[in-house]
């Protein structure tokens, strides 16, 4: 759904009514004018962003999921979350030490898998300042959010500075959704954070092929195709001719092939070191056959 309803004005005020009704003793962030206006802000731009979509659409989401619900939804979560991000954003140091901690244990628990030189304590900072930049949706919870944050930032660092970082990378996106034991609304996914989880396991295994291939021939390897030289500046890098890059690099190719189990690697360029076979050919006919016995 690309456009909100034009009733959702109204359903914001319906749902926010309803939900204080049923639950008559919990505490609003904030007065219930402003409750709507903000309320009816975070929905028209979770529509207009595609995440009532996302959300929807996803496996595990209620059956005829209808903007109405989704807005339900959206009111009850943004009653128990609102006054911890509002504190945070009002820069409350209670609740920014909470989140600290709560990033700190999930980097961890992430660069246990991906070691690093780097400490717990540095990646939560630096989603702290991812946090308030981007913006929390209010259909899951926030502490959640914010660790998922913290966790793909620790994974970030497996992007090397080539084209992958032309990418764009959703922080929010969640790694954990094909466990069976998280809410369904903990697991909604942003369709982008798939491409980085295969981009990043194809990247290691590229990088454990490379490692098998001798010092010249890698060189020649990543300066062709992740530093994006001509045969030239690699030669002259190399002190070889120009012509022994391109040898290398075919050899190399059809090594790694073979190192990832595919096909021989089939180079567009003609080799310039095959044997001419007319040559070849007129030297066969003026060999002295030897008469078989």
């Amino acid at each position: 759904m690309s456009k909100p309803p034009a009733r959702l004005a109204s359903i914001v005020r319906q749902r926010l009514a309803y939900y204080l009704q049923a639950n008559p003793m919990p505490y609003l962030p904030l007065d219930e004018k402003k409750a709507r206006l903000e309320l009816d802000r975070l929905a028209r731009r979770n529509f207009e962003t595609g995440r009532y979509d996302r959300f929807r659409n996803h496996p595990r989401a209620p059956a005829r999921l209808t903007p109405t619900r989704y807005v339900e939804h959206l009111v009850g979560v943004w009653v128990k979350e609102a006054d911890f991000f509002y504190r945070l954003a009002e820069q409350d140091a209670v609740c920014w030490n909470e989140l600290r901690q709560t990033l700190v244990h999930s980097a961890a628990s992430v660069l246990g898998k991906f070691p690093s030189s780097e400490t717990g304590e540095d990646y939560a900072q630096r989603a702290c300042a991812q946090i308030l930049l981007a913006d929390y949706p209010f259909d899951v919870p926030f502490l959640w959010w914010a660790s998922t944050i913290a966790q793909n930032i620790v994974l970030a660092r497996g992007r090397s500075k080539d084209r992958y970082n032309d990418q764009v990378v959703s922080l929010d996106a969640p790694i954990h959704s094909d466990n069976d034991e998280m809410p369904m609304a903990w697991q909604i996914s942003d369709p982008i954070s798939e491409f980085f989880t295969e981009a990043v396991q194809e990247r290691d295994l590229v990088q454990r092929a490379l490692r098998r291939l001798n010092k010249q021939r890698r060189t020649v390897i990543v300066l062709s195709y992740f530093e994006e030289w001509d045969d030239l500046m690699i030669g002259e890098a190399l002190g070889i001719n120009p012509a022994n890059v391109q040898t290398l690099r075919h050899r190399a190719l059809d090594q790694l092939a073979e190192f990832l189990g595919a096909n021989p690697v089939k180079v567009k360029h003609t080799r310039r070191h095959r044997i001419d076979k007319r040559k070849s050919g007129r030297r066969k006919k003026n060999e002295t056959r030897v008469p078989k016995t």
